[in-house]
């Protein structure tokens, strides 16, 4: 199903705007998994400010620059080489979570950061 629709995608881009592309892959989205998650999750939901902040930085900040990212480079290369890119999105949140937040950057995080990094490229060479 991931590569018909990354697919699907780059033929969209041929003839759309990315950002139309991106803004409509949130807006439908972001209501069915909303929907799902009320049917499938349970326990109270108390969305505190704190809450909020965190997930509106997770959608808009790593999600929207990463698909931004990620359409870019899909609209450039062939699809059977782009979809190792997925794995970009993980790297930039650790990036914008150090540079936003002053999250500290473990040698774990960053030997995983490495690893994932390296294993792009190898999938790209």
């Amino acid at each position: 199903m991931l590569g018909w629709t990354t697919a699907y995608i780059k033929v969209l881009l041929r003839r759309m705007n990315l950002f139309k592309i991106i803004v409509w892959e949130m807006a439908l989205g972001v209501p069915a998994f909303f929907l799902a998650s009320i049917f499938l999750e349970s326990g109270p939901y108390h969305l505190t400010l704190p809450g909020a902040i965190s997930l509106a930085y997770q959608s808009l900040g790593i999600t929207v620059v990463g698909f931004v990212l990620w359409a870019y480079v899909l609209k450039q290369s062939p699809v059977a080489r782009f979809t190792s890119f997925f794995f970009l999105t993980p790297l930039l949140g650790i990036v914008l979570s150090y540079i936003t937040l002053g999250e500290p950057v473990t040698p774990q995080l960053s030997l995983g950061a490495l690893l994932v990094a390296g294993g792009i490229y190898l999938a790209n060479r």
